[in-house]
């Protein structure tokens, strides 16, 4: 698998956690994306609001607003070509996100299962 992407892409990261949130943005960078992440649902909603995206990944359980809610509160123009909910619990990866398709990724993963998943 190459390190880089095929094109230039704007991703939005939304991860409360910050080591995790930072180890993201540098695999993302080094893959080529413009990246901008932010530490809840509701900060990324905000960022949705006002820039365009390709890729939207989201954890599913944040404070202030889950990566669900997140999802359930986006305008379907609104809404980047690629989603990508993570979470550690299996458990929740299982919830539905009404209309919208999503890609679900179990933490941890492999950073190059990772990259796999954002750029194909």
């Amino acid at each position: 698998m190459s390190s880089k992407c095929e094109r230039k892409r704007r991703a939005l990261v939304a991860e409360d956690d910050g080591c995790l949130r930072l180890l993201i943005e540098e695999l993302l960078t080094r893959a080529g994306f413009g990246v901008t992440a932010v530490e809840n649902g509701e900060k990324a909603l905000e960022k949705l609001d006002k820039e365009d995206f390709d890729v939207l990944i989201t954890d599913v359980q944040m404070p202030r607003m889950s990566g669900w809610e997140l999802l359930n509160s986006l305008d379907v123009a609104k809404t980047p070509s690629k989603v990508i909910v993570m979470s550690g619990n299996p458990y929740l990866l299982q919830t539905s996100s009404g209309e919208k398709p999503v890609v679900m990724l179990h933490k941890p993963f492999n950073n190059n299962e990772f990259l796999d998943v954002v750029c194909n």
